[in-house]
């Protein structure tokens, strides 16, 4: 019985490993295309990168949607169609891809392709964020912080500012100084009000290296300055806070 049994499934057990392997295999020529297509991109080849990505689109590659959505919208390497462009970029967004949803949080911000909205902005940059994307959560923070679009909300703010500091948004580390900042100082009194200040610190000085603003690098510097001119036994303690929250930030 068993063995009947087992030549009964034999050829269902073949046909599923076969299966397996065929996906395997085309699953890793779509990943080599993807990585032609980027090196067209590269080259300035667009159509070729055209070609590929739409390939890989229609196979089901969901980053591809919106990689070719971005050639299309300014028309590069073929014709130039802004709102299917887009399209490509929301369906790579309803797809759960965060690039997707940031570029299409962008559009509803510029106001050109779509009618502007910063309350769908926030509604696509929420997804982004929550799969801690640094810049749809850097976006997201700043929506909070300066109420458009939502409830300005300082403190929700911070906490995707963190998160967008976690996912590699370099400009984030600035905007937390600032936020802990104004919460733990009152430089006119010389008064530190709470560890708000330590935080600040040790934001800044990841802000003085890593800010791609060179304007920003300085002001972070002076910042901290002004925080050790007024509490200078907060220095140890903001350095070791520093290298903590260094840990936990993408590699540079």
């Amino acid at each position: 019985m068993r063995a009947g049994r087992a030549a009964y499934f034999a050829p269902l057990l073949i046909a599923t490993q076969l299966l397996g392997r065929s996906a395997l295999a085309d699953a890793a020529a779509d990943e080599a295309m993807w990585r032609q297509a980027d090196e067209a991109v590269k080259s300035g080849d667009y159509a070729q990168a055209r070609r590929d990505l739409d390939t890989l689109a229609k196979h089901g590659m969901v980053k591809a949607d919106c990689a070719l959505g971005r050639l299309v919208m300014i028309g590069q390497g073929g014709g130039r169609d802004a709102k299917l462009g887009l399209e490509y970029c929301r369906a790579g967004a309803d797809a759960g891809d965060p690039a997707a949803a940031v570029e299409v949080a962008k559009a509803y911000l510029d106001g050109k392709i779509v009618a502007r909205s910063p309350s769908a902005a926030a509604g696509f940059l929420g997804r982004a964020a929550d799969l801690r994307h640094g810049e749809g959560a850097y976006m997201l923070a700043e929506l909070y912080r300066t109420g458009e679009g939502v409830q300005k909300d300082d403190e929700v703010a911070a906490r995707w500012m963190r998160v967008a500091a976690e996912g590699g948004d370099k400009r984030a580390p600035f905007r937390l100084g600032e936020h802990f900042y104004l919460k733990g100082i009152k430089p006119e009194e010389r008064k530190v009000i709470d560890e708000s200040a330590t935080q600040a610190a040790a934001w800044y000085m990841i802000a003085a290296e890593l800010d791609p603003d060179p304007g920003q690098r300085s002001r972070a510097k002076d910042q901290l300055q002004l925080i050790y001119g007024v509490a200078p036994q907060l220095k140890r303690p903001a350095e070791q806070l520093s290298q903590d929250y260094r840990r936990r930030l993408p590699a540079s």
